[in-house]
């Protein structure tokens, strides 16, 4: 079984031209939940400017298709 990490990043963010559409990357893979949560874990979050900071939020996802390692597109 594989479990995807997500990051989920909303809010004002460079590069991003419309700061309601959040950004969503697959940053890994794991082969158990305990594994992806400890990752996730791991991350900081950056220095947020006072007015509209981005948002942070790491997801772990059990992958639906055995074998698949890519998260489908956002």
């Amino acid at each position: 079984m594989i479990f995807w990490l997500v990051l989920i990043v909303a809010g004002q963010v460079a590069g991003n031209e419309n700061p309601h559409t959040p950004r969503i990357m697959h940053v890994g893979n794991y082969s158990s939940y305990a594994a992806c949560e400890k990752s996730a874990a791991g991350y900081t979050t950056p220095v947020k400017l006072p007015n509209n900071p981005p948002q942070i939020t790491m997801l772990c996802i059990q992958a639906n298709e055995t074998g698949r390692t890519q998260a489908p597109p956002g």
